[in-house]
């Protein structure tokens, strides 16, 4: 009995020293790092049974542990299955949207950064399978309308999301306004961004759409716009493509034929 109590006692100090451990890890990771598979998935379970003392900090960390997940996942430089990137996109959109849907979160600025998020991933999960949900997009139509009041970064996920969204359902207008809007959004926030580099970055998401919906003869021109401007800032275009899922449109993208596969090859050559 005296052996049970002390496993016992060893037992529950164990998992205080894992949930303070985990607690102190997510908030010292950054959304641009790609930790090790185990080491994620250790601190996100001690996480799981933390009480959620703050309700706003705990759904802040639940946004960020999602997002390792997904990022490290679809970035990890090893031969992925179609089916595992779909999948790992469909579970983590599932649990954003929960996270959403329950009202665990009570602040609006992290409510709208979750549905940046989860445009983010719903458009990825898109890319390789149709999904339709009308209630999600009424939800999503509400967040449209109170974005203008959340952080750039937050606005920059949300333009950017609905600019391809727009693009791939083929609402022109749509495209084009939420285009305008990350335009402006540059200019007003991005003064420490070369200005190269961010006319490279639009011209990008303009070519890779194009190839996403098949048109390479169209994509040359605003690729090899990209590849000049992303090659003057090599470090900012790897951290770029590393970012907001692009491989994904990278990869989808390159699938549509030699030569998108080349401008695209280009693109990612600039980087190096």
């Amino acid at each position: 009995m005296r052996r049970f109590g002390y496993w016992f006692c060893a037992g529950v100090f164990g998992c205080i020293l894992g949930v303070v451990w985990s607690v102190s890890w997510i908030d010292a990771a950054s959304t641009y790092d790609f930790p090790g598979k185990y080491q994620l998935s250790a601190a996100r379970l001690f996480w799981s049974i933390t009480p959620a003392i703050d309700k706003n900090a705990d759904a802040a960390r639940a946004l960020k542990f999602s997002w390792l997940k997904v990022s490290t996942e679809i970035n990890r430089k090893e031969k992925k299955k179609i089916s595992n990137v779909v999948g790992v996109l469909g579970s983590e959109f599932y649990f954003v949207e929960q996270l959403i849907s329950n009202n665990k979160i009570t602040s609006k600025e992290i409510n709208l950064r979750a549905a940046a998020q989860l445009l983010t991933y719903l458009n990825r999960f898109e890319l390789y399978q149709a999904y339709t949900n009308a209630a999600l997009e009424e939800k999503l139509k509400e967040f449209s309308s109170e974005i203008s009041t959340a952080d750039p970064a937050t606005q920059e996920n949300w333009y950017r999301e609905v600019m391809i969204r727009s693009y791939l359902k083929g609402n022109i207008d749509a495209y084009k306004a939420s285009k305008g809007e990350l335009v402006n959004l540059f200019e007003k926030h991005g003064q420490d961004l070369p200005t190269g580099f961010k006319e490279g970055v639009l011209s990008f998401y303009e070519g890779v759409l194009l190839c996403v919906a098949k048109k390479s003869a169209d994509a040359s021109l605003p690729l090899a716009r990209a590849s000049k401007n992303l090659s003057q800032h090599p470090q900012l275009t790897t951290n770029f493509l590393q970012q907001d899922l692009n491989v994904l449109l990278l990869g989808r993208g390159m699938e549509s034929g030699t030569g998108c596969n080349d401008y695209l090859t280009n693109v990612i050559l600039s980087g190096v």
